[in-house]
């Protein structure tokens, strides 16, 4: 759930800053030297792609600890939040591969994709 919640959190990064919402952790932006008000005005620096960068290994190290404590043989019992980690996992990925475009765009898996993911969850079962 923080894993998918972190996700969350940086895709909508944008939008939430947008309407003076931030969800991101105040001593995170201050480790970063990373202010508030560069979020709400999408200025990119080093220092904001290096907070963003972590955060996504923050959600990475939350889906691995998920994923570990699945209990064998209960597969098919827990698809559903197989599923969503396989979704939201992706969606990380292809943040982080275009280098976190969430000023531009508000990022999301096709129909095509969420499927593959879904045939691939159900096949390691």
């Amino acid at each position: 759930g923080i894993a998918l919640q972190l996700v969350n959190i940086l895709r909508d990064l944008k939008e939430d800053a947008g309407v003076g919402r931030l969800y991101l952790p105040l001593e995170d932006l201050d480790r970063f030297g990373v202010e508030e008000t560069q979020i709400r005005e999408g200025r990119r620096s080093r220092e904001m792609e290096a907070l963003l960068r972590f955060e996504a290994g923050r959600a990475r190290a939350f889906f691995e600890e998920a994923r570990e404590a699945f209990p064998r043989g209960s597969e098919g019992l827990l698809f559903p939040a197989r599923l969503m980690g396989a979704i939201y996992r992706r969606l990380l990925e292809e943040m982080e591969a275009d280098g976190f475009p969430i000023w531009k765009k508000r990022l999301s898996l096709s129909t095509g994709a969420k499927l593959r993911e879904a045939a691939r969850c159900y096949l390691e079962r």
